[in-house]
């Protein structure tokens, strides 16, 4: 039970997270410049990718917003895996660069009703691996 409530909080995020994106420019520009301020937290800048340097307190933020994202997304996936239903990693961060880029190969309603049935498969795997 407590898995299933994994998964649906999961998959909640994962439509929350995609249906707040902008659908324009105009929505996705910020009413004032951002405050340049000191970073707050102690931040290592030892980056495979030697360009990418946190400076800023909004950076230091964004970066804190996507590597917990990131955590949780993975933490979401390990309960499919777990009852043998394997979710491509890749085609996960191709929709989130895509929801990005602010298209989608899928429709939002497609999506749902995907995500619905990867709920309802998980359940039943859940449901036999519980039973054997």
């Amino acid at each position: 039970m407590r898995s299933n409530i994994k998964i649906t909080a999961f998959i909640s995020t994962a439509i929350l997270i995609t249906g707040c994106q902008p659908t324009d420019e105009s929505a996705a520009q910020l009413t004032q410049p951002p405050v340049q301020s000191e970073p707050s937290v102690a931040v290592t800048n030892q980056h495979e990718r030697s360009e990418f340097i946190i400076e800023t307190r909004e950076q230091q933020q964004a970066y804190a917003l996507g590597t917990t994202f990131a955590n949780r997304l993975i933490e979401g996936l390990e309960h499919p895996t777990s009852v043998g239903i394997e979710v491509d990693r890749n085609y996960v961060l191709e929709g989130i660069n895509d929801a990005f880029a602010g298209s989608s190969l899928v429709s939002p309603a497609g999506s749902s009703e995907l995500l619905e049935r990867l709920q309802e498969d998980i359940a039943r795997a859940t449901e036999k691996q519980n039973q054997s």
